[in-house]
């Protein structure tokens, strides 16, 4: 998938042919052949998810700013990221639900517990 800034069919085949890519993208809307707005839509929110990650691998688990001299080290660091960053995701969660829980109970006490109820 790539920007409206990156067709032309000479462009895509050249990066079929070198790279084995095969590369969707979605004409102007003043194209002789436009898409309908419904396959526009789709192909955006595919795009939308693709420079969420694209932002997170960049900037949250900085790849701009690292200079590793071997891939293996540059590998090796941003699965060691990804992992904490799950981790802390998966944490997160966790939390919240229990203390969605606990709130629950709090929200409605019984009466029995309750130390003037006799």
């Amino acid at each position: 998938m790539v920007d409206k800034g990156f067709e032309g069919k000479d462009r895509h085949q050249t990066w079929s042919e070198h790279y084995g890519a095969r590369v969707v993208c979605a004409p102007k809307r003043n194209s002789s052949k436009p898409w309908p707005k419904a396959l526009r839509r789709w192909l955006a929110s595919l795009r939308q998810i693709v420079e969420t990650v694209y932002d997170k691998l960049l900037n949250t688990f900085g790849l701009a700013r690292g200079r590793p001299h071997e891939l293996s080290g540059m590998r090796a660091r941003l699965a060691a990221k990804v992992a904490l960053h799950n981790f802390h995701e998966k944490a997160h969660s966790v939390k919240a639900n229990v203390v969605a829980g606990c709130s629950d109970a709090w929200a409605y006490p019984s009466s029995r517990f309750h130390p003037h109820s006799r």
